[in-house]
């Protein structure tokens, strides 16, 4: 329970918070001839990358905290290992920043990301 407790450290004594949602998606497709891996020769591919993310963040006039997730899924026919499915990267973010004074503003990001990725061995 140590989120629940930074937040109401974070934002315990200021103006109430403001909370923001966001959602979105990218997507793409690619046909075409393309090497399976460095120095194979050319095979006729397609693929597709689909990457939804979802966001909060919140915020007072003096500082905010956000976090977001957008897992990124890509399929490609063939492919180097004859993986038949979607391959997953977990991919995660967590932002602050705060106001020091009227001039100096503090920013802090971490990142994260699991899972695979095209050229890694899926199982």
């Amino acid at each position: 329970m140590p989120a629940p407790a930074v937040l109401a450290f974070l934002f315990g004594a200021l103006s109430p918070p403001i909370l923001e949602v966001a959602t979105g998606a990218d997507t793409e497709f690619a046909a075409g001839r393309a090497p399976l891996a460095v120095g194979l020769k050319e095979v006729n591919s397609t693929s597709i990358t689909l990457v939804p993310g979802l966001g909060l963040r919140l915020q007072d006039p003096t500082q905010s905290i956000a976090v977001s997730y957008t897992p990124r899924l890509f399929y490609r026919l063939p492919n180097q290992f004859g993986v038949d499915r979607p391959l997953v990267l977990h991919q995660v973010s967590l932002e602050h920043a705060s106001d020091l004074d009227r001039r100096s503003k503090w920013a802090t990001r971490a990142e994260l990301s699991a899972g695979e990725v095209e050229g890694s061995r899926g199982s």
